[in-house]
């Protein structure tokens, strides 16, 4: 699948491992994964220059989650969430910027610009990241069901235990309103 966002394209497909395995110059991520179930590709175009694509190819444990891109736009990088990590790509140089472990299976991005936060949420909880990947707060408790956001607040809601509202601030949770 090809996408077009503002100023760059963004090509995605899933690969078999002997395709993987043979694209030069791509940069391989989730080889620490293991049992490496699936394989992606994922090229990123520059739509304003001749620069070459960066190419990226990410091994995946394969529990149905497929990896995920978080543009940046006025920034030269994306997020790309994939196994239990999110790592910070650029695009122009095709290098490994930045990396954060989650500790358990990445789920989605949900970017919270008013409070400079990326939510990397996870099978277990939510991890709020800075623009440099450090972690600012985190929160893990049961398998996560659903989630909800609003200006201040996350509201996770888990398999087993009860539905929490979190502060977007500092994570803690927010006693005394309905959910």
């Amino acid at each position: 699948m090809r996408l077009a966002f503002g100023d760059r394209s963004v090509e995605t497909a899933r690969i078999d491992s002997r395709e993987a395995l043979a694209r030069d110059g791509a940069l391989v991520l989730g080889t620490d994964a293991e049992h490496a179930q699936e394989y992606f590709s994922l090229t990123v175009t520059d739509l304003r220059t001749s620069a070459p694509p960066l190419q990226v190819v990410v091994c995946s444990e394969g529990h149905g989650l497929p990896p995920q891109i978080l543009l940046r736009p006025g920034r030269d990088e994306i997020l790309l969430g994939f196994n239990s990590e999110v790592c910070a790509l650029e695009v122009a140089g095709g290098s490994l910027l930045r990396r954060a472990e989650l500790g358990s299976l990445f789920r989605d991005f949900v970017e919270v610009p008013p409070r400079g936060l990326v939510l990397a949420l996870h099978e277990l909880g939510v991890t709020a990241l800075n623009d440099e990947l450090e972690q600012v707060w985190s929160c893990a408790q049961d398998v996560v069901q659903d989630w909800g956001l609003e200006p201040e607040a996350l509201t996770l809601t888990f398999m087993d235990a009860p539905p929490l509202r979190l502060s977007l601030v500092d994570g803690s949770p927010i006693h005394g309103l309905s959910l």
